[in-house]
């Protein structure tokens, strides 16, 4: 297809990339050509093996490389016939349409880097021995670089328009003179004990100097299956969305559409600011910018910001900054460094401490932004796995994100808080027993249970139910998946709490006294006696207070509880001898405990206990419902 300001645009649609060239009808199949070359030197992709130039119908296979879109790149320019064939560190062969491998000689590579933005290669044909610097990168950093052009603008525009990721390809011819000049200062710069990344940096500036535009590449980031699905799902569960992204504004506000991060329909608020000037009118633009959102609106545009502007508003506006973005539906963060985007996610930790932050990426430079945040989260896509192997969770497709949060991610928050209260409870429970008991006594140092009790109590006599909990589930997966709306509940933090421990802590001091103080009136004569009603009260009154708080019941849980009693029983009768007890008298008395008076006694106790907080459980749940009662 054709473009404005004297370009054309060559497009492969079915494909990966496409690439737009100069038009000039004397030399336009040799800057094509020129073009494609470069696209086929400039990479650090490496031949898994040997390609013919016709043979094209399984490329993808034949080259790896850290980077897809290099990969996209090369593959493109061996569909168009110039193959990579070989690549050494000191050579690269690339097979022509014609059949004959045409080698160079790689003098030197200057690396891509975040700060760069920009990657190049100095070669040596060899067989012509004309020498040659090819650089690729951002359209921002290669415009500064390369002579004057009436058509790269516009159609780098075009093609970020369209959701595309572009870059800009040019080259530079040297002599040797100039070689000799670059070589010395690169020798220098890598000798240098101190300053040496910058005496290297500027060596390099050396050779990108009125560099002549080849052409601009535009490479499609396709979207994984149910991106959009996921995003809806995670905003009708009130889950804050902000993409960072290193694209140009245009190329991630088509993706942000594409992604349903925001609609079709909703208006863009940009904060943009002058790359250069005085930096006291750059933050006063910023600061106009961002106090002219209009906050509160109905249908409040999404906020979006460059990379200059977000380092403006990150480093001098950190508060009216949060307080636009947490007022925005939507934020979008377009030619973030890694840096800047570790530096968002520590300035929402630091600003909104009640925030739970996730940080998603799938490449290398997400990997600072995915460990600043409390979750980080890493997507095995083509970018490799340093994101997944840095992340706390790795997940093959981000539809699936989805299903960790609504459902993995409410069932963990909800076992964690009981599992939690009830281990508080566990043990408070038994120790005010223990205080009510010494109390009674003028505080005298004797303990109530025997340590075989205590260590029995803390083990094998509640472990098993106790941790059942984590069977737990208040609401079916179908649910929590088809009903986000219930994630919200979750997100007001009603289950774990000041209160709740509050509420524990009181049910542990009501139970503790009770069983302790009706122990002491209904015992007989006998101090064992006490023991045994006490200690079977306290039992039973841990197994029906886990009934009470299960929500759904799991054959587990029932096994769990069964065992339990199984297995005290079996301890009555160990430890009513002596032998069993490890002392001279026994812990219980087998006797007592087999008779009617014990059961009685037992039963009242255990009620007493536990029919008061269950009645009050069953009011609260009758008066106040929760949401998920209204899907039974």
């Amino acid at each position: 297809g054709g473009g404005g300001g004297g370009g054309v645009l060559a497009r492969r649609r079915e494909g990966d990339a496409s690439a737009a060239v100069p038009r000039s009808e004397s030399a336009f199949a040799s800057a094509v050509y020129e073009a494609l070359l470069a696209i086929a030197l400039c990479h650090n992709v490496s031949p898994v093996e040997s390609v013919g130039g016709g043979q094209a119908a399984s490329l993808e296979s034949c080259f790896q490389g850290a980077s897809p879109d290099e990969l996209s790149l090369v593959v493109f320019a061996a569909r168009c016939g110039l193959v990579l064939h070989e690549r050494t560190p000191t050579r690269i062969v690339v097979h022509e349409p014609s059949g004959r491998l045409r080698g160079f000689e790689l003098l030197g590579e200057m690396p891509f880097s975040s700060e760069l933005k920009r990657m190049g290669v100095l070669l040596r044909d060899e067989s012509t021995g004309a020498i040659q610097f090819l650089a690729k990168g951002a359209e921002s950093v290669m415009a500064e670089r390369v002579a004057s052009s009436d058509w790269m603008e516009e159609e780098v525009g075009n093609l970020a328009r369209e959701g595309l990721r572009t870059l800009v390809v040019a080259a530079r011819d040297l002599s040797e003179p100039q070689l000799d000049a670059f070589s010395r200062a690169y020798g220098a710069a890598q000798l240098a004990r101190a300053g040496r990344a910058e005496a290297t940096r500027a060596a390099w500036e050396m050779l990108q100097e009125d560099m002549r535009l080849l052409c601009v590449t535009a490479v499609e980031d396709r979207l994984q299956a149910n991106v959009r699905a996921t995003l809806e799902t995670l905003r009708d569960a009130n889950v804050r969305t902000w993409m960072l992204t290193g694209d140009k504004l245009e190329t991630a506000w088509v993706i942000a559409q594409n992604a349903s991060l925001v609609t079709r329909r909703q208006r863009m608020y940009q904060v943009a600011v002058r790359s250069s000037g005085d930096e006291k009118e750059r933050r006063r633009e910023a600061r106009q910018a961002l106090q002219g959102y209009p906050q509160g609106k109905f249908n409040a545009p999404c906020l979006v910001l460059d990379g200059a502007a977000l380092s403006l508003c990150v480093s001098h506006h950190q508060q009216l900054f949060m307080e636009v973005a947490c007022a925005a539906p939507a934020v979008i963060c377009c030619r973030c460094t890694p840096t800047q985007k570790a530096e968002i996610v520590q300035l929402i930790r630091m600003t909104q401490p009640k925030a739970c932050t996730a940080a998603i990426g799938d490449g290398g430079n997400d990997v600072g932004m995915i460990q600043a945040a409390h979750v980080g989260i890493g997507i095995q896509g083509r970018e490799g796995r340093q994101a997944a192997l840095a992340a706390d969770f790795s997940l093959q497709q981000f539809s699936h994100l989805g299903r960790l949060v609504l459902w993995h991610g409410r069932n963990c928050y909800m076992r964690s808080a009981t599992l939690s209260q009830f281990v508080i409870h566990r043990g408070l429970i038994i120790s005010v027993i223990q205080a009510v008991f010494s109390s009674l006594f003028y505080f005298a140092p004797v303990a109530l249970y025997n340590g075989v009790l205590v260590a029995g109590y803390a083990t094998i006599f509640t472990y098993g139910p106790l941790f059942s909990l984590v069977l737990d589930e208040d609401v079916s997966e179908p649910n929590a998946l088809k009903f986000p709306e219930l994630y919200r509940e979750l997100q007001k933090r009603r289950y774990l709490s000041v209160k709740t421990f509050l509420v524990w802590t009181w049910k542990a001091v009501y139970q503790g006294c009770v069983i302790m103080l009706g122990g002491i009136v209904l015992f007989e004569q006998r101090f064992v006696h006490v023991v045994g009603i006490t200690f079977t009260a306290l039992i039973l009154t841990e197994l029906l207070m886990v009934a009470v708080e299960v929500k759904r019941w799991h054959p587990l849980m029932l096994l769990a509880q069964l065992l339990t009693l199984l297995v005290y029983l079996a301890c009555i009768v160990a430890l009513s001898s002596p032998d069993f007890a490890g002392g001279t008298m026994a812990i219980f008395d087998l006797r007592f405990m087999l008779s009617v008076p014990f059961a009685f006694r037992v039963t009242i106790l255990t009620a007493a206990s536990t029919l008061p907080i269950w009645c009050g459980k069953a009011c609260s749940h009758y008066c106040s419902p929760r949401v998920v009662s209204k899907l039974s």
